[in-house]
């Protein structure tokens, strides 16, 4: 049971912005004032606003998109039937959650003690210097190890940033090409989509699904100057790009002057011979490769970096400096030694016979379950994404409402503009444990939204 302050500025915040939802002038859909900027505008800390936001997405008004914000989900109908209307002693059973919706890596895989080892050892190796500011490319023997660990065989003539994780990065690369277009895949991360504003053009499907003829005559009609693609493990579909696909865009990007973002948040799941990236196939330059290490290490350290051609190094050195002059010296070197000593592939090794088991269950879950459930991708890949279809539309709302009152998240396909009908579960963040835990829950919401009377008027008669 938790007791909640009312006097305190996040309650104050929270009653606020639940009255604005309730009576329409926050729209269903709307996304909230980010963080940061709502902060500065109520003159409060910026932990005050998280957790007065935490506390509408715990009563279902709001659900948080990583990277992309927070968005009002109430509707009244939808608002779970354990949380009374006025009633602020709120009492969630964390253990009935089961999060599908996160793309973060459980809590409890998290390589703590091993970190811990690490920032020990750059205490006592790097002493004072931990505290200073680091060089505005990152620390240099952090830049060295990256090079050495890519997937590219070659890093010769490319530049590494660091980077606060790839939302960072993607925000450098498309002020440096201000008001340039961008093409990007169905359905597709929004992220990209709200950093470049109102000069993206959408294709109608993922890249390996449409002809190159299609995709050329897009990118030379509209003088397409960036193309964004993730090129493992898609978000949402799950795909990798083939390698047909990728060597025509890296063959049109020199045709026609363009470049291409590589946002690769999982490579780490692969061999390299099993992927077909677009960084060590650049011949031409062409390629600014984003790594962020959030989807498959400790999301608050915020890690990442880019690679790209050397002929932007000084432009994005003045963007990144505008951003934010320097990342964390202590957190660069730290996870230097964690990559250095081996223990990153240690780490890592063992996270992906995690994810494989989780990906195999869900995989025969779904199997189970066809006669609801449409997936027309590999259910034996790697991968911590499933793009999933409820067979029979009318049913959609139903099921995703029943749910979310059962404590199942997931995000539905109008995040991504995916069409209805579509939901993407994520496997990353749950635990095996849980994971298994939740198909009783999920056959049992499957019979109710089967059973609704409602939607009996839909079904074909036989």
């Amino acid at each position: 049971m938790k007791t909640i302050n009312k006097k305190s500025l996040y309650y104050i915040l929270f009653e606020e912005i639940k009255e604005k939802i309730e009576s329409g002038k926050i729209l269903y859909g709307e996304r909230l004032t980010p963080v940061r900027v709502k902060a500065s505008e109520k003159a409060v800390n910026p932990a005050t606003v998280v957790k007065a936001y935490k506390m509408l997405e715990e009563i279902n008004y709001v659900s948080t998109l990583k990277g992309s914000g927070t968005f009002v989900s109430y509707k009244k109908e939808n608002i779970a039937k354990n949380i009374k209307k006025d009633q602020y002693n709120f009492q969630m059973n964390y253990e009935a959650v089961f999060d599908f919706a996160s793309s973060t890596p459980d809590v409890d895989f998290y390589p703590v003690e091993d970190f811990k080892k690490c920032v020990d050892t750059a205490f006592e190796k790097d002493k004072y210097e931990i505290f200073q500011y680091e060089d505005i490319k990152g620390y240099s023997g952090l830049i060295e190890e990256i090079k050495k660990n890519h997937k590219s065989a070659d890093t010769g003539n490319n530049s590494v940033q660091i980077v606060n994780g790839a939302q960072q990065a993607l925000d450098i690369i498309v002020r440096l090409f201000s008001g340039c277009s961008v093409l990007i895949e169905k359905p597709r991360y929004s992220g990209i989509i709200n950093l470049a504003g109102n000069n993206v053009f959408f294709l109608e499907n993922t890249f390996n699904n449409i002809k190159d003829e299609d995709i050329e005559k897009i990118i030379k009609n509209n003088n397409i100057k960036i193309i964004y693609c993730n090129s493992v493990m898609h978000n949402p579909t799950n795909e990798n790009i083939n390698s047909e696909k990728r060597d025509f865009l890296i063959e049109l990007s020199e045709k026609y002057d363009f470049y291409i973002i590589e946002d690769d948040c999982f490579s780490d799941f692969y061999d390299k011979d099993l992927i077909n990236m677009f960084k060590p196939a650049d011949k031409f330059g062409r390629v600014f490769y984003v790594k962020t290490y959030s989807k498959t290490f400790m999301p608050g350290l915020r890690m990442g970096y880019m690679m790209f051609p050397e002929k932007f190094s000084g432009k994005i050195e003045k963007l990144k400096y505008a951003s934010d002059i320097s990342n964390s010296g202590l957190i660069q070197r730290s996870f230097f030694y964690f990559l250095k000593d081996g223990y990153y592939r240690k780490y890592i090794e063992k996270y992906r016979k995690e994810i494989s088991e989780k990906r195999q269950l869900f995989s025969a879950f779904l199997k189970k379950n066809s006669d609801f459930f449409y997936f027309d991708k590999n259910y034996d890949g790697n991968g911590i994404y499933f793009w999933v279809k409820i067979k029979n539309i009318y049913l959609y709302d139903n099921f995703t409402d029943l749910c979310r009152d059962n404590g199942i998240i997931f995000m539905e396909g109008r995040n991504f503009n995916g069409d209805k009908g579509y939901i993407r579960i994520s496997v990353n963040n749950i635990s095996v444990k849980k994971l298994k835990a939740s198909f009783e829950v999920f056959e049992s919401i499957i019979k109710k939204a089967g059973n609704n009377p409602a939607e009996k008027k839909y079904f074909p008669k036989v």
